[in-house]
């Protein structure tokens, strides 16, 4: 006997039969016809090598077999069904993983954790795994398939095959120590700030804020006066604490409430994007959800501060 004889067809109209105690009432009860259920109980007496019934008159009595058989049959086909159900989730996105990547700076926007809450509460089943890493690593990860989206701050162009979806435009702020004769002000020009030592991101990290600042000083025709650079923007804000220069950041970066420093706005029309990256031919349809999410979020968040 081959195990695919045994469809669950046949499993469900025994059951039906043993529940009802004989095969007028199951037929009766399932809508098949008499015959038909017959037929089907003798064909799985004989895949099964076993008799299952006793027939005398119009009852069936089960056998010992029978109640070995049902109480398997009744574990496999809720197994069954779980393993369809899941398998509907998994394709309708309501389960599954998403493998979420974010810059350090990303991490501080408050989209980021709003957009993470919002799909655990709509797809619980959903089993989200977060990793931090620079931009520059996280679109080579999206490349690789190593991660699923990702919160990113490119200084370019996304790399062939990963798209990318501008969720916010955030304002430049300088974070100055506390004790710094300009730390008072609401605002500062890009001009008064390139006099200045700036803690910068890294190079290499594929930072926008990089990018940016770079861009910043060609138009003033004036170089960069580089005190340090630092892998994480928090570590900036840390560094301009100690005293050790001015930092430049996201605005969102203000929420660290760090001692001993303050936030001031750069006075001109620079921001820096939060992009949602993810690759073209992802077929996962989890992502297809958190991107709607990501979507319906960016266009109901509110306007970031005038600079």
């Amino acid at each position: 006997m081959e195990i695919s004889n045994v469809d669950t067809r046949r499993l469900r109209q025994f059951l039906a039969v043993l529940d009802a105690g004989g095969v007028r009432e199951a037929a009766r009860r399932i809508h098949v016809a008499q015959p038909a259920l017959s037929r089907t109980i003798a064909e799985l007496e004989d895949d099964l090598g076993v008799r299952l019934f006793v027939r005398q008159g119009r009852r069936m009595h089960p056998t010992d077999a029978a109640s070995i058989v049902a109480a398997d049959a009744r574990r496999l086909l809720v197994e069954l069904d779980d393993l369809v159900m899941r398998a509907r989730g998994l394709a309708g996105g309501l389960e599954g993983r998403l493998r979420l990547g974010s810059s350090p700076s990303a991490t501080f926007h408050p989209l980021v954790p709003s957009l993470v809450r919002a799909l655990r509460q709509e797809r619980p089943q959903v089993r989200v795994e977060l990793v931090e890493r620079s931009t520059a690593a996280l679109l080579r990860a999206l490349e690789e398939r190593e991660l699923d989206a990702a919160f990113v701050r490119p200084s370019g162009a996304l790399p062939p095959r990963i798209e990318g979806r501008v969720l916010a435009q955030e304002p430049l702020v300088a974070v100055f120590p506390e004790d710094h004769p300009l730390a008072h002000r609401k605002r500062i020009s890009v001009a008064a700030l390139l006099d200045l030592p700036l803690l910068l991101p890294s190079p290499g990290l594929g930072s926008s804020l990089s990018a940016l600042v770079d861009r910043l000083a060609a138009a003033e025709g004036r170089p960069l006066q580089v005190a340090a650079h630092a892998g994480h923007a928090a570590s900036l804000v840390h560094l301009a604490a100690a005293g050790i220069g001015v930092a430049l950041v996201p605005a969102s970066l203000e929420a660290m409430r760090t001692e001993g420093v303050r936030y001031v706005r750069v006075a001109a029309r620079t921001t820096l994007p939060l992009i949602l990256a993810t690759h073209a031919d992802s077929a996962n349809p989890v992502v297809s959800a958190f991107v709607q999410l990501a979507r319906a979020a960016a266009r109901v968040a509110p306007a970031g501060p005038a600079v």
